[in-house]
This record gives structure tokens, C-alpha cells and sequence, in this order.
């Protein structure tokens, strides 16, 4: 039986993915929307301050959204894509720029990654990914997720099927058009013969 506690993580870790819409660009890590993001990730219910102005918060976002994109790639490459190396060396950089602890935890709640006292929101948030994607890749459920296989979406989501074989977000959108673009590409080659 599956841990729950890392399946959450691993979804945790899709919907992070999934703060930006690589189709239009859209992405809940820029601006003011950013903010709203960071108070549902961390603390649900409990206002986070953030000034969107202050250096270590743009500074931090951007290495958020650099981490975001790293995991991308990493959740690409478990569909069997090629992983941007740069985009991988962004988000290790992220990591690497600032200092994490293992908290000791007590009986009702176990260990978490956290910052040195005193770090912006952002850098709490980069803490609380790593964690969560520690938990999915050591508990079994990181190779279930993915990055839709259409270089066009790039869409997370978690591969819920039997023999992890899943290769697109939707089969009724991304899926479909694929299929239809390689049945047309078998048709031209066929006419061409």
C-alpha cells in the first residue's frame, strides 16, 4: 500500500508545475498574483506578507520559477523527453542559493525542510517544494509524474495509470492531436510511395 503522505507531495509537486501555462505564458509566480500563490502554498488561511518590490522577494520568485521550470524538465524527462540541461542547472543553482534545515518535527507532525529564520515567503516556498519533491522521489511516486509529451503544453500531472505508459495531460485534447498529426505524416509518406 502507497504512502497517502507522498502521493500528496507528488501532487503538490504537479500543481506547483502547473503555476504556469506554457501555452500563453500565464503564470501565477508574476506580479501580484504571485502573493495570493505563496499564502494558499504555504499557510492556507494565514495572511503571508510579501512586497513584491523588496529585492530578496523578486529575487526569490525568480528562483521559484526556476525551480518550477527544472522540475518541468525532470517531470519531461520521465516521459521519456530530453531535459533541457540549462533549465536543470537554474533550478540546482535555486537550491544551492540558500540554506535549508532538516526540522525535527514532533508526534503530530514529522520533519520539514525550512529556511533560515527570517527569509521571504519565496525562499519558505522553494524550502516547502524541495521537500515535497524529496517525499515523491524517495517514497516511489516521482516517475508518475509527468510533463504532457506535446512540446506545445508541457501540462504536469500524475500518471495514474497501471503501467505508467500515460503521455499526454488530456488524451481528448494534447492526445488526439498527436495521433491525428502522425496519422497525417503516415498518409503523406504513403502518397509519396
Amino acid at each position: 500500500m502507497r504512502d497517502a503522505n507522498v502521493a500528496t507531495e507528488a501532487l503538490r509537486i504537479v500543481a506547483f508545475i502547473n503555476t504556469r501555462y506554457v501555452p500563453d505564458g500565464d503564470d501565477a509566480l508574476v506580479g501580484e498574483r504571485s502573493s495570493k500563490w505563496l499564502q494558499e502554498w504555504l499557510a492556507p488561511g494565514v495572511p503571508v506578507k510579501t512586497a513584491p518590490s523588496d529585492r530578496g522577494t523578486r529575487e526569490g520568485l525568480q528562483r521559484l520559477r526556476d525551480l518550477r521550470e527544472a522540475l518541468r524538465q525532470l517531470a519531461a524527462a520521465n516521459n521519456d523527453l530530453q531535459p533541457d540541461v540549462d533549465i536543470l542547472a537554474r533550478g540546482a543553482g535555486a537550491l544551492g542559493s540558500l540554506p535549508m534545515l532538516v526540522e525535527l518535527g514532533d508526534v503530530q507532525r514529522g520533519p520539514s525542510l525550512i529556511t533560515a529564520g527570517g527569509a521571504p515567503p519565496s525562499e519558505q516556498a522553494i524550502a516547502t517544494v524541495s521537500w515535497s519533491y524529496l517525499v515523491a522521489r524517495l517514497g516511489g511516486d516521482w516517475p508518475r509524474v509527468k510533463a504532457c509529451a506535446s512540446p506545445e503544453c508541457r501540462w504536469g500531472y500524475l500518471d495514474a495509470s497501471r503501467n505508467r505508459s500515460r503521455r499526454w495531460c488530456e488524451m481528448a485534447g494534447c492526445g488526439n492531436r498527436a495521433k491525428s498529426r502522425a496519422w497525417r505524416e503516415r498518409q503523406t509518406v504513403r502518397a509519396e510511395l
